[in-house]
């Protein structure tokens, strides 16, 4: 791995990751680990720290086709879903050694893709019993993160800081087995005011654990039943693909929108649909997945607007138009 990647201490302001204004505004960013990660586009997995098997499996199995579509894998280091999340990453991670993530080279070797936000100081990791699993995800090329002194322990009031910490490094959240009262729903809650996707697993309406996910879904959260549908929704078209010659595996895109209703659109348009979903987001997260300029963008949607394909649902908020669903049909 790049030595000059890694990092243990307090990260300069430079290297923060870009972050929507978050409240109360960040003051000081420490690190243990690969920073590059900071650069990759990333999906949060959260949820309860009493789950079921199913549920910590459903984790692990969304984490890992996360790595595999491209996503570096945000959780808290907690007990339950948040683990399970993390290794997830690892399962995946380890079968594409040197992958490139999000289309950008991820650290050498780089066998667990997830960053892992504290809620205590990096030198007092905080369940103990995480200790190892910290240690062994930044050999592996992974990265923990704290707003915290390096020996601070873990206080009560910590927690809901670093849950917002995890909504703005992600591009999207996915919310599983959360109980009415879950440190999750903030996470979700802050995730949906920065204008970050949303999705929930359901559950049985007679498990408490699910309390939370459903008043989730009944706010307006997206509901998911596979990852598939996930990433489908989000747009994400990448596969894994394995390059024979150097044994190197690679993130290529996957085929997205038939020619049927890209036809005739300007690059920069076909890519701001792209990276449109069915659920709104805001101009700088169309911004970041595109890399287009704000004035771009805007004409572009405005463009996708007048062609059906594309709506403003509300202030600053876009989507794809429902019309345009009949892509998942055209022959």
């Amino acid at each position: 791995m790049n030595s000059s990647d890694l990092v243990d201490g307090a990260l300069d302001p430079e290297h923060w990751p870009r972050l929507p204004p978050l409240q109360p505004r960040l003051q000081s960013l420490h690190a243990w680990g690969h920073r590059s990660l900071l650069s990759l586009p990333a999906m949060a997995i959260v949820g309860s720290r009493r789950c079921s098997r199913q549920g910590a499996a459903d984790a692990e199995s969304f984490a890992a086709e996360a790595v595999r579509r491209g996503l570096v894998v945000v959780s808290g280091l907690a007990r339950g879903i948040d683990a399970a999340a993390h290794e997830g990453a690892q399962i995946q991670g380890a079968q594409i050694p040197g992958a490139q993530i999000g289309g950008t080279q991820a650290p050498a070797g780089c066998a667990w893709p997830t960053i892992a936000v504290l809620g205590s100081g990096i030198g007092n990791i905080y369940p103990p019993a995480h200790r190892a699993m910290a240690k062994r995800i930044v050999e592996g090329g992974g990265l923990l993160l704290s707003e915290y002194p390096h020996a601070m322990p873990a206080l009560r009031h910590h927690f809901p800081l670093r849950n917002r910490l995890i909504a703005g490094l992600s591009q999207g959240v996915l919310i599983v087995e959360a109980a009415a009262k879950s440190g999750a729903l903030i996470t979700a809650q802050l995730a949906m005011e920065l204008g970050r996707h949303v999705w929930v697993l359901p559950g049985s309406i007679h498990d408490d654990r699910y309390a939370g996910s459903h008043a989730l879904i009944r706010q307006g959260a997206s509901l998911v039943s596979s990852p598939e549908e996930l990433f489908d929704d989000w747009g994400l078209w990448r596969t894994a693909r394995l390059d024979s010659a150097d044994g190197e595996a690679v993130l290529a895109p996957a085929p997205g929108l038939p020619e049927a209703i890209t036809q005739g659109l300007a690059a920069s348009d076909r890519r701001i649909l792209e990276s449109l979903s069915w659920s709104p987001i805001d101009i700088v997260s169309v911004m970041g997945r595109t890399e287009l300029s704000h004035l771009d963008c805007r004409q572009g949607l405005l463009r996708l607007s007048a062609a059906g394909l594309a709506v403003e649902v509300s202030d600053g908020a876009w989507a794809r138009f429902k019309s345009a669903r009949r892509y998942s049909v055209a022959k």
